[in-house]
C-alpha cells in the first residue's frame, strides 16, 4: 500500500461471497512498523456479517398415532436461504431438540421426547432428520389426547443464522387411546 505523506492509510477489505451458513466472522488487520513510518495503533478489527440463513421446521403440522403403535416418526426439514450462487450448506453442525408445548397428553406419561438431533456440517437445503417420539401404551381409560410439540436450537456456532421456521415451528400429534 502506498501512503501519501501525513494521511491516514485506508484499507478496504472486501469479503468473498459464499453460500455457507456460518455466522459472523472477525477480520483482524495488523499494522507493523516499516522504514520511515511507525503506526500509532497496531491492529484494526472488523466483523463480517453472514448474509446466508437457514431455517429448521417440522415437515408436517399434524400427525395421528394409536396408543399401542409404539412410536411416531416426525420429519424435521432444513431449509437454507443463500444469497450467493451455488449450493448452500451449513458450515457447522446444528443441534435441534423437540420440546413439549402443552396439549392434553403429558410428556413422560403419554409420550417420551427423543434426544436432540444434529444436522451435520455440510448439510444442504432439504436435508431431513427423523425424530422418533415414543408413545406410552398405558392402561388408563382415556380419550384421544394431543401432544403439542415445539423445536429448540442448541448452541450452534452460527450466531443466530439458523432459526426455527415460523410456519413450521409446531406439531400437534394426536394420540388415540386403545383402552
Amino acid at each position: 500500500i502506498a501512503l501519501a505523506a501525513n494521511l491516514p492509510p485506508i484499507v478496504t477489505l472486501t469479503p468473498a461471497e459464499d453460500v455457507l451458513v456460518e455466522g459472523s466472522e472477525t477480520a483482524i488487520l495488523t499494522v507493523v512498523a516499516g522504514t520511515g513510518y511507525a503506526p500509532t495503533g497496531t491492529a484494526a478489527t472488523g466483523t463480517i456479517t453472514d448474509n446466508d440463513t437457514a431455517t429448521i421446521g417440522y415437515a408436517a403440522a399434524t400427525s395421528n398415532i394409536g396408543e399401542g403403535g409404539g412410536s411416531n416418526s416426525l420429519d424435521l426439514v432444513l431449509t437454507l436461504n443463500a444469497t450467493g450462487t451455488g449450493t448452500a450448506e451449513l458450515a457447522r453442525a446444528v443441534t435441534v431438540g423437540l420440546t413439549s408445548t402443552g396439549g392434553s397428553a403429558t410428556v413422560a406419561t403419554d409420550y417420551v421426547l427423543p434426544t436432540p438431533l444434529t444436522f451435520a456440517a455440510g448439510s444442504v437445503s432439504g436435508a431431513q432428520q427423523q425424530a422418533v417420539v415414543a408413545i406410552t401404551n398405558d392402561r388408563s381409560v382415556e380419550g384421544t389426547e394431543v401432544a403439542n410439540l415445539g423445536l429448540s436450537i442448541g448452541t450452534d456456532g452460527t450466531d443466530g443464522q439458523v432459526t426455527i421456521a415460523p410456519a413450521a415451528a409446531t406439531h400437534a400429534a394426536t394420540i388415540t387411546a386403545n383402552d
